[in-house]
């Protein structure tokens, strides 16, 4: 009877292990992607800036 419990508390333990591996494997993964993601709003938000300047500069030009 003893000798179950710690068994079942052992298999319990690697369970717990291998979720916390997983749950940092998956934080780890998704940090990189934010920081993807900051890039890429980065370059939208300057491209934006680009077109915004070019249209006032194309209507001051026409105008």
């Amino acid at each position: 009877m003893v000798a179950s419990i710690k068994e079942k508390n052992q298999t319990l333990t690697e369970y717990a292990n291998e979720l916390e591996e997983r749950v940092a494997e998956r934080t780890s993964d998704l940090s990189k992607k934010n920081v993807k993601l900051e890039s890429a709003i980065r370059e939208l938000h300057g491209t934006r800036e680009q077109l915004l300047l070019r249209k006032r500069w194309h209507y001051l030009v026409n105008s």
